[in-house]
């Protein structure tokens, strides 16, 4: 995520990460994928023949680091779904 000021460019930035969030720690557990391995946490390549990568996904704890970064920046804005 970026906050980019129309006149001065980008003013910070931040990683966040899927692992760090948890985004898909039920669908690693699921398949028995350790957090040890590459594959652990990772959103993969879209196959057409297949469930999508995003299947499985907890989208909560990514979503409460992004509102929290926004608050920062824009106190008293609210993300909506």
């Amino acid at each position: 995520m970026a906050v980019i000021h129309p006149d001065r460019r980008e003013i910070d930035g931040v990683a966040l990460s899927f692992v760090d969030h948890g985004t898909f720690h039920r669908r690693d557990e699921a398949t028995n994928t350790r957090a040890d391995t590459n594959s652990y946490g990772v959103l993969f390549d879209y196959c057409s023949s297949g469930p999508p990568p995003w299947e499985g996904a907890v989208t909560t704890g990514l979503r409460d680091a992004i509102e929290r970064y926004v608050g920062i920046w824009f106190p008293g804005v609210y993300l909506t779904d």
